[in-house]
């Protein structure tokens, strides 16, 4: 198998509304990586969370999620709401995460 060029390799990248490859580098989630053992540390701490995920999101796949280990170190409440289709933006369910969230948001975290 050919190796790929980083350019080509996430057509996400390519959005013609951004300047360059796209808004975040492609180093970005190795970066990102370098949280995931605080982030286990103090999950038993962490607050209400709710996840989104896309079935078809070409950037963070599902089976990647590890969401059987969030399930089972996350304090309640959380939810994990799967959308059919979309993708890394939710393309087509965008008024419904949005919706979704906001219910979250008014039911657990409160402003006061």
């Amino acid at each position: 198998m050919a190796k790929l060029n980083p350019v080509d390799w996430k057509e996400s990248f390519k959005r013609p509304h951004t300047k360059g490859e796209g808004r975040l580098p492609l180093t970005f989630q190795t970066e990102l990586k370098r949280y995931d053992a605080p982030l286990q540390k103090n999950m038993k701490r962490m607050k209400p969370v709710i996840f989104f995920q896309s079935t078809e999101d070409e950037t963070v796949l599902l089976s990647e999620g590890h969401y059987d280990y969030w399930k089972r170190e996350l304090p309640n409440p959380k939810k994990l709401v799967v959308i059919q289709g979309g993708n890394h933006s939710y393309k087509g369910h965008k008024k419904f995460v949005i919706a979704e969230s906001i219910k979250w948001f008014k039911k657990y975290l409160p402003v006061k």
